[in-house]
């Protein structure tokens, strides 16, 4: 379900993201993840047309498209959705560095 969301338009949703504080729109002021499946999606809510931000020029823009039209989110949200284990994992690892 969020792989559709954030695949869907592609500018779109890197022009939503890839916002500084002082870029953000008003209308993000309660789109965070904690609520997207309350809201029914991450997006939910946020313009279609979003200007782009000022952090984000036309070329990183379509860098970031063509990418992610050729691996897609499913790796990166993947990280997030195993974040506790991960976090494990790197404590282990950690622990064992300490102990050498």
């Amino acid at each position: 379900m969020a792989e559709r969301e954030l695949e869907t338009d592609l500018e779109r949703t890197f022009s939503l993201v890839l916002r500084g504080v002082g870029d953000a729109l008003p209308e993000q002021r309660h789109c965070n993840p904690s609520n997207a499946t309350w809201r029914g999606g991450f997006l939910v809510g946020l313009p279609d047309h979003p200007p782009r931000p000022r952090i984000l020029t036309e070329e990183d823009l379509t860098f970031y498209v063509r990418e992610f039209r050729r691996s897609g989110f499913r790796g990166p949200l993947n990280w997030y959705r195993n974040v506790e284990r991960n976090w494990i994992w790197n404590w282990f690892d950690l622990s064992l560095t300490l102990l050498i």
